[in-house]
């Protein structure tokens, strides 16, 4: 196996169960992932990949380190696919854990017989992450209790978007969203990376749906920022959709977006996704045909309703702004 090779763009979602639910419902439960991987029991440091003496394992040896304690040397278990794609001799910093869960009491962890493991952030996957003059900033920041980061703070995260990997991009596009009071820091001069990265399709679907959300949050004067990028993503889907990928959730935030943004969106193409196979979608596409044409809306509502295939969870929305409308839904 070739080791000099780059570390490569990891396209694969964190297989971790906590962002089943959708991104809104996601920032209620966890924090930035510089404040989780400075976590209790954990161990974050700058270090450089040596070797691997197993198919599971890597040796780091540190070089800083950032949050807790670590020794020289850690061999520490992670994944195959971040370990085949390491490149040896060079640095990172990553986040480490020599504890696990207990079983008989979950607020005492125990030592794990299997020895030291990187964490695993959701979505982002193992807590390997590029070493950069800007990452360093940022878990100096946090470590220090930066509650309340400022400018300097949402500098380091664009310019770190800028570059090309796509693990690291990920770590600061959840940093962003996590951390929505930075946004009042956005200016228009920062919009055209941002813009770049929300069009990409490169970036996982989940975290490109973090990107668009959070410019809902943007400064009055730069909400529509992202619009063009939802139109597009709107106008390019399908109606049928993989209901086991994240593509449904892009879809619904890009309908969101636009609403938000008050987007002069094209009601016959946001109308088509009354019939989308997710429920989620086709009723934020009824909530954005009611912004841009309420009419429209109402003969796009009772069109699906003579489906006899419709999701009962579409099929209650749309009788139930029919019922609003002054009209039955039946």
């Amino acid at each position: 196996m070739d080791r000099s090779r780059s570390l490569l763009p990891l396209m694969t979602l964190a297989a971790i169960g906590l962002f089943a639910a959708t991104a809104a419902g996601a920032a209620k439960r966890l924090k930035a992932p510089t404040l989780m991987m400075m976590g209790k029991y954990q161990q974050v440091a700058v270090a450089m990949a040596e070797q691997s003496s197993e198919e599971d394992t890597v040796q780091f040896k540190r070089k800083k380190v950032l949050y807790g304690k670590m020794p020289k040397r850690v061999t520490a278990r992670l994944d195959a696919e971040t370990g085949q794609d390491l490149v040896w001799g060079r640095s990172y910093i990553i986040a480490y854990t020599e504890v696990r869960r207990n079983p008989l009491d979950r607020d005492s962890p125990e030592r794990d017989p299997d020895g030291p493991k990187v964490v695993t952030l959701p979505v982002i996957g193992a807590a390997v992450i590029e070493d950069t003059p800007e990452i360093r900033f940022l878990f100096e920041a946090a470590r220090d209790g930066e509650k309340e980061p400022g400018r300097d703070y949402l500098d380091a995260i664009l310019t770190q978007l800028a570059r090309p990997d796509i693990r690291t991009r990920k770590f600061v596009i959840a940093e962003l969203y996590m951390r929505p009071r930075l946004l009042d820091h956005l200016q228009e001069a920062d919009l055209p990376a941002i813009r770049a990265v929300a069009g990409s399709s490169e970036i996982d679907t989940e975290v490109r749906s973090f990107l668009l959300e959070s410019s809902t949050r943007f400064p009055s004067s730069l909400r529509g920022a992202l619009a063009d990028v939802a139109s597009e993503i709107v106008e390019e889907a399908k109606t049928e959709l993989d209901l086991s990928s994240t593509h449904p959730l892009l879809v619904k935030t890009s309908l969101q977006v636009l609403e938000t943004a008050g987007a002069d969106a094209d009601a016959a193409l946001v109308g088509r996704h009354f019939d989308s196979n997710s429920p989620g979608v086709a009723k934020a596409a009824l909530s954005l045909l009611r912004t841009l044409d309420d009419e429209a809306a109402a003969r796009r509502a009772r069109e699906v309703l003579s489906r006899s295939d419709l999701h009962q969870t579409t099929r209650r929305a749309m009788e139930q702004f029919l019922e609003q409308h002054g009209e039955g839904g039946g």
